[in-house]
């Protein structure tokens, strides 16, 4: 401690110390990482600030799933924007983990009670296989579906049994591809499906649901994860009870506000893809995969949009550089969160092994020859499993059919 501060505290005026202490409690209060990516006086800061007083719950619970329930009204209104000659729809993908205890689904449900927009959410909960997935999805496409235990999901997914199909639905899914299904008793085709998921999940058992191999083939990076943590500063003793007071009903009639006006069609003007471009390139994170990291920043265009709605802008189609530059306060979040998945999986580790492994295969090639697994594991001296050398390798040249695929698209 300083000497001057010591002075200020033993000595000064009660104004002086009064200060210091409003100081502090401020950089308490902005300990939260969120905050940077609340635009002042927006709705979003009302209700992250009711929540903080009044509730245990982490923040990014509230953060998250109020920017999934706008997400879902703009695409059940069929809002769309243009970014060069793409059609992007608000369709954010997002899976909450958080501790057990932590009232996962209750912010979301009060919100949307208090929103008045339960013809929003699909509860789709039960659903136990795919072809009761596909029938349903028919009369709710478009909305938002949340789903508590998704690491469950995800691992039944990736099962034999019957979700396992739910796999290449969810993949059609996220690519707006037309989905069908024909029985001897019904027929169901769904044209250009989409839909706002907002998955909810213990962060503790997580990693044991989902596999190494479904993020590092792809599927689990079609999700923006976030970590909802505990903080310190409100321990559970303190709220015994959630009483959040007149907020529910001030915050319907700013919501109602923020849908008034609404375009069908937002153009992302130059300016704004050239703070695209800018934050691609700044929001880089070593140890994350290319395709991870491409995939989390294309939902840069969806954010701006929920920003650019959010802020009350909702009248001019424009997306501009600021709109951008608020959806890149909210993406460093999700890399910083993907990048702690990785690690927490030991990705990133198997990356470096995958980066090695390419080394070899290329010096193989060069020379007219194939590499095997045994090749692999005299190459890349860290990996001393026959098993591991396999996947690997079959990673790499999956990575390098998939490169020269697109290559001869182009």
């Amino acid at each position: 401690m300083s000497n001057d501060l010591q002075s200020v505290l033993t000595q000064g005026s009660d104004t002086a110390r009064d200060q210091i202490r409003a100081l502090l409690a401020a950089k308490r209060a902005c300990r939260w990482r969120g905050l940077p990516a609340i635009p002042p006086g927006s709705l979003l800061e009302g209700i992250v600030d009711r929540f903080r007083l009044a509730t245990d719950i982490p923040l990014e619970t509230p953060f998250f799933s109020f920017l999934s329930i706008l997400a879902a009204a703009l695409l059940n209104r069929n809002v769309i924007v243009r970014v060069a000659d793409a059609t992007v729809h608000p369709d954010l993908w997002t899976v909450i983990l958080a501790p057990s205890g932590t009232g996962k689904t209750y912010a979301q449900k009060r919100m949307v009670g208090a929103f008045g927009c339960p013809e929003l959410e699909w509860d789709a909960t039960g659903i136990a296989s795919t072809a009761k997935f596909i029938q349903d999805l028919e009369a709710n496409n478009r909305r938002l579906w949340v789903r508590d235990e998704f690491g469950q999901l995800l691992r039944a997914v990736n099962s034999p049994g019957p979700m396992a199909e739910m796999r290449d639905t969810l993949l059609r899914l996220y690519s707006g591809d037309t989905i069908t299904r024909e029985t001897r008793q019904y027929k169901v085709r769904v044209d250009d499906p989409h839909l706002v998921i907002l998955g909810l999940t213990v962060d503790e058992t997580f990693l044991d649901q989902v596999s190494v191999e479904s993020i590092l083939d792809g599927f689990a990076q079609r999700f923006l994860y976030v970590y909802a943590q505990r903080d310190p500063a409100r321990p559970m003793e303190k709220y015994p009870i959630y009483d959040l007071g007149n907020g529910p009903r001030e915050w319907a009639g700013a919501w109602q506000t923020l849908l008034d006006g609404l375009q069908p069609e937002y153009v992302a003007t130059p300016g704004a893809l050239d703070a695209f471009r800018t934050a691609f390139a700044e929001l880089l994170r070593e140890g994350l995969p290319g395709s991870f990291y491409r995939r989390i920043l294309w939902t840069a265009h969806k954010y701006a949009l929920v920003y650019h709605v959010l802020r009350g802008l909702g009248p001019n189609p424009a997306l501009t550089a600021e709109d951008y530059g608020w959806a890149a306060r909210v993406l460093q979040i999700h890399l910083d969160d993907a990048a702690r998945l990785l690690e927490n999986h030991g990705l990133s580790e198997l990356e470096q092994y995958i980066r090695s492994a390419e080394k070899v295969v290329e010096r193989f090639r060069a020379k007219g020859l194939e590499a095997k697994p045994r090749d692999i594991l005299a190459g890349v001296r860290q990996i001393r499993n026959v098993s591991v050398a396999r996947f690997v390798l079959e990673h790499v040249r999956s990575m390098q059919q998939s490169k020269a695929d697109t290559t001869l698209a182009g």
